[in-house]
């Protein structure tokens, strides 16, 4: 095959010259198509800058802020729960400092436990005039003598757990003599003296016959004896005491 050196390639020359025209770096031909490549790849590295350095920093403070209103929002509502509480517990504070002075109210004082001998008196005399039972038996106070010359503070469990050391009382040993109409009677009327009285050890014993001067046999006498508690509440040292004669 035999080749002229005369031999021309407009064509390729003319596209050698074309690439010649464009700009050449590190080996690249900067076409019209590799730089837009290459600007579209920097605006996609532009954009992800932007998005890591602005929006996504922006994005995180409005989770964080988000995040802070959410939890005063909870705080508010812990601090509205609380106020609630602390409300119902200071009711329920005064409901019961209401009750307890209410209570405190019915109890005795130590300058009128004089005044219990008294009343029980009146209620026997009272009973007798009412003739219950046998007219020939008439009740009497048998005894009456306090355990102690002043009330004791409570150091046991007998008047409630909660009451330990938080009151004082007077214990009275009681003997009454009647028939049983007239027991009754006497018991029921205690129950209504305004101090508040509690009964212990409570015991009833039916008595022999007894003859009487004119000659009359009386039955159905009952000797009944108990413990008469009288729970006071307790006070200062300073406090005039009266002590129970």
């Amino acid at each position: 095959m035999i080749f002229n050196e005369d031999l021309n390639f407009p064509e390729k020359t003319n596209s050698n010259n074309s690439l010649s025209s464009y700009p050449i770096a590190f080996g690249i031909t900067f076409t019209p198509m590799v730089t837009g490549v290459i600007i579209g790849v920097l605006g996609l590295l532009g954009c992800g800058y932007i998005i890591l350095n602005m929006l996504i920093p922006e994005f995180e403070k409005h989770n964080q802020l988000k995040t802070k209103i959410i939890q005063i929002e909870q705080e508010h509502e812990q601090k509205n729960q609380q106020a609630q509480r602390i409300n119902l517990i200071q009711k329920r504070l005064a409901l019961s400092q209401q009750q307890k002075s209410q209570v405190l109210s019915l109890m005795g004082d130590e300058k009128n436990l004089n005044n219990i001998l008294l009343s029980m008196n009146q209620i026997i005399e009272f009973t007798n005039s009412q003739s219950l039972g046998n007219p020939y038996i008439k009740a009497k106070l048998k005894k009456f003598t306090p355990l102690d010359d002043k009330p004791q503070v409570v150091t046991d469990n007998s008047l409630g757990e909660s009451l330990k050391n938080q009151l004082k009382r007077q214990i009275i040993k009681v003997e009454i003599e009647g028939n049983f109409y007239q027991i009754q009677t006497i018991m029921a009327s205690l129950e209504k003296l305004p101090p508040l009285l509690l009964i212990d050890k409570y015991k009833c014993q039916l008595l022999a016959p007894t003859i009487d001067t004119q000659q009359i046999v009386n039955t159905g006498k009952i000797l009944t004896s108990f413990e008469l508690v009288i729970p006071i509440p307790e006070v200062s040292e300073t406090t005039a005491k009266t002590p129970l004669q």
